[in-house]
């Protein structure tokens, strides 16, 4: 019941911005609006809303038996939910954002994590390039048929993925055991320098690289946590159509004044005095 409300809460909201305003009447201006506000957390929300009730339905519809979801189909629908975790959770932190207790703190992140990014683009083409001499080491040391008899699969992705444990901390020899005395040679080169390159070097490079963007950023942190901030504030307030925009605006009106008759009643006494 708390997901159908929430969910048709969002839906309501989403309908709204794609309504027409006050002074829109051209259809060129309307669509230029909202594909202007679309965005990425736009993108995500549409998201939302359409993969949500899709996933629930078919669970559902499963459990109860009314349907009967294939390996395949099952599979599909258990990746979307858990990518729905996920993606649900990212959506939330951009209303963690709006408290200062976590928004500079987050501002801190996303900009180490740009940094980051760079640098696994060099990360990943070193990756690259021992995962492709790996797989032309053992293919070509070793028939198909050979390859067949090893109790490992040499495939190119499974290659990557093992490398990717060895990245996480876990590094074995799972890999290169099976294979014969004179390619095993060669692997354990390739496996040893890849270790080396990627933790001594690479690694280190990167921790230097979040301690530096921790250092620049952490000085504006609050400044840009106030323009997001901001940002999500008008992004709030901008749809006057809606009843609780109105009745903030109406409290607005209602308080309008008040403050600066009082700052100025007082500031008259104390010139008179």
């Amino acid at each position: 019941m708390a997901v159908l409300a929430t969910w048709g809460v969002n839906l309501q909201v989403q309908v709204a911005k794609m309504q027409p305003r006050r002074g829109e009447q051209e259809e060129g201006r309307w669509k230029e609006r909202v594909l202007g506000e679309l965005g990425p957390l736009g993108v995500l929300d549409i998201f939302h809303l359409v993969v949500l009730p899709v996933v629930i339905g078919l669970r559902l519809g499963d459990s109860v038996g009314l349907l009967q979801l294939a390996d395949q189909s099952g599979a599909s629908v258990a990746f979307f939910g858990g990518l729905l975790q996920i993606t649900l959770a990212l959506r939330l932190l951009t209303y963690f954002a709006l408290f200062r207790v976590l928004g500079p703190l987050l501002v801190t992140v996303l900009a180490m994590v740009s940094d980051a990014t760079r640098f696994l683009a060099v990360l990943g083409i070193v990756i690259l390039g021992y995962a492709n001499g790996f797989y032309s080491l053992i293919h070509s040391s070793l028939t198909s048929a050979e390859l067949a008899e090893l109790d490992f699969d040499y495939s190119y992705g499974n290659i990557l993925s093992e490398m990717g444990v060895w990245l996480a901390g876990q590094p074995a020899l799972d890999m290169l055991t099976p294979l014969n005395p004179e390619t095993r040679i060669g692997a354990e080169v390739l496996f040893w320098t890849f270790l080396a390159t990627a933790y001594f070097v690479l690694l280190n490079l990167l921790i230097a690289i979040f301690n530096s963007a921790y250092e620049r950023v952490i000085s504006n942190s609050i400044s840009e946590w106030l323009f997001i901030r901001l940002g999500l504030l008008l992004e709030f307030e901008k749809d006057f159509e809606q009843p609780g925009v109105r009745a903030y605006y109406e409290q607005l009106e209602q308080r309008d004044g008040r403050r600066a008759g009082t700052a100025g009643s007082t500031i008259t006494q104390e010139a008179n005095l």
